[in-house]
């Protein structure tokens, strides 16, 4: 669902914090549910209302790809806290109720082994929320995760590796010219920028459609 609002947000924004917590406690009664926040910086403001929030320390902006640690660790307290009690549910709230929700929802179903590619947890999500493209490198994750948790896992190493190469193809359309594009590079762990190629954009290459990739 969407982070729900406060004051005068919940007239034009999304549902007011204490509409959400009276639906949830005519649907789950006894409080057989928890609210699982993944939106990032957002105010903690479920306590102050009754509604037991999982607390987490959720670094991924909606648009970026979940680190795989945190990623990880929070899909195991939700399976754990489902397996805890049959009438125990889970409401996950995001920014907009729908990108990061739906990441962490594939990631959850590939988790309890529901699933085992990311396609048929989107095709789920699809069904049961709304139809919705997630950034590739969203869907790489799960992948990632669906590869550490699968019988014959692939783990996760901290070996050095050297980035050889990158093919974009064919050249995507980004100049203004809508003729082809000047590329840079950037690595991050984490929130630290690591590497960048950018400089002055004249001085960037530019590729065009000619090339091919």
């Amino acid at each position: 669902m969407p982070y729900p609002s406060e004051g005068l947000e919940s007239a034009y924004k999304t549902n007011h914090i204490d509409d959400v917590r009276a639906f949830l406690e005519s649907r789950h009664p006894g409080g057989k549910y928890c609210v699982y926040n993944v939106c990032r910086g957002s105010r903690s403001q479920f306590s102050r209302h009754g509604v037991e929030a999982w607390r987490a320390l959720w670094p991924t902006p909606a648009h970026k790809a979940p680190l795989l640690a945190p990623f990880y660790s929070l899909l195991q307290d939700m399976y754990q806290y489902l397996g805890k009690d049959d009438r125990n549910a889970l409401v996950i709230t995001c920014q907009d109720g729908k990108m990061m929700s739906c990441v962490v929802l594939c990631g959850l179903l590939l988790y309890s082994k529901l699933v085992t590619v990311p396609e048929d947890a989107l095709q789920i999500f699809a069904v049961k929320r709304c139809p919705i493209n997630i950034p590739p490198g969203q869907l790489r994750y799960l992948y990632y995760l669906s590869n550490i948790i699968r019988p014959e896992p692939m783990l996760v190493h901290f070996r050095p590796v050297t980035l050889v190469s990158i093919t974009i193809q064919p050249v995507p359309l980004f100049t203004k010219a809508r003729d082809g594009c000047r590329p840079y590079i950037e690595i991050y762990n984490e929130d630290r920028l690591l590497l960048s190629t950018m400089q002055d954009y004249d001085r960037l290459h530019m590729y065009t459609m000619a090339e091919g990739k």
